[in-house]
């Protein structure tokens, strides 16, 4: 089974990878995912929801699955999986070359695009980030492609 992008709570002991047939028989699918990024996955109080769980979730119950969600920083996520602390990952990764040389990628099950978001009359091209302190989430392409930006602090 191909492993996709999903979050795990890292404190959990790092258990074996399981093969799919091995998965059905036990009847539940362990998913690390983030938890911190709406509207696609985010906690309301202790319940993990948005689109991405709603994918999940469907897909776990076409396959006669229960889900054990492990929630994870997004900069764990696809360490957590290469240490086989879920089956898989469901959490917004864009896909890279370097991503795709330590795991395995689905399709994509949307795609978007980074956007500026600031003050008004703040900037809102990448050419007006010259000199401009700007904040991405780690562990993300975001940051990578904001280091490519000519003259911006980060």
């Amino acid at each position: 089974m191909k492993k996709t992008l999903l979050w795990l709570l890292w404190m959990l002991p790092v258990s074996h990878a399981l093969s799919f047939q091995e998965i059905q028989k036990a009847g539940t699918i362990r998913i690390g995912t983030e938890g911190a990024f709406r509207p696609f996955n985010y906690f309301e109080g202790k319940k993990l929801t948005g689109f991405e769980i709603d994918v999940a979730e469907a897909l776990a119950k076409h396959m006669n699955l229960k889900v054990q969600w492990v929630p994870q920083s997004f900069d764990s996520l696809l360490i957590g999986l290469n240490q086989n602390r879920y089956d898989f990952v469901i959490a917004s990764h864009g896909i890279t070359a370097e991503r795709q040389k330590a795991v395995d990628f689905t399709d994509p099950h949307y795609c978007t695009g980074g956007l500026i978001v600031s003050k008004p009359g703040g900037p809102k091209t990448a050419k007006d980030l010259l000199g401009k302190l700007v904040s991405v989430q780690v562990g993300t392409s975001y940051l990578d492609n904001v280091r490519k930006v000519a003259g911006v602090k980060d």
